[in-house]
């Protein structure tokens, strides 16, 4: 039986890739319903920091091969609840969710199969449809897209 944590939330860092072609990377994890696709994501070990966390997830879940650049945290944060067979599994509620815009420049993608199922890279609407399905509201989506463009027309400038 995990350790109960009375009703906390784990703390958790997502990574929003994207590459030149401003496409995202999405994931399709082991423990989630075909089809279903989220970013990079994963639960922080006691006294890692959230980029020390972040750079442990895309090792871990993606390859030590890869080539990126951490650019910046986002303002969207996700809290949520995990249904009861997480909260037995896991002893949390749910996460508290962090994002970071990461640009992905080059390297080979090699999949912990542990972790993921598959990967694709998606357009921004695609992108945009997947998180409507999953735990984005549309105020997050929105917010994703307004912090997008600036990171987009900084990106374009260099």
């Amino acid at each position: 039986m995990p350790e109960l944590h009375q009703g906390q939330y784990r703390s958790n860092v997502s990574a929003i890739i994207f590459d030149e072609n401003k496409r995202f990377l999405m994931v399709n994890k082991v423990d989630a319903p075909k089809g279903q696709l989220d970013f990079v994501k994963g639960g922080m070990r006691f006294g890692e920091s959230e980029t020390q966390a972040l750079n442990r997830e895309i090792t871990e879940e993606i390859g030590k091969n890869i080539e990126y650049e951490i650019i910046k945290k986002s303002a969207i944060r996700l809290i949520y609840d995990w249904p009861e067979e997480l909260v037995n599994k896991y002893g949390y509620r749910g996460q508290d969710r962090k994002n970071y815009w990461v640009s992905y420049k080059s390297g080979e993608i090699i999949l912990d199969y542990k972790e993921l199922k598959d990967y694709v890279w998606l357009d921004e609407q695609k992108m945009i449809e997947n998180l409507r399905k999953d735990r984005f509201s549309e105020v997050d989506v929105k917010n994703l897209l307004n912090e997008w463009e600036l990171i987009k027309n900084n990106n374009n400038n260099n």
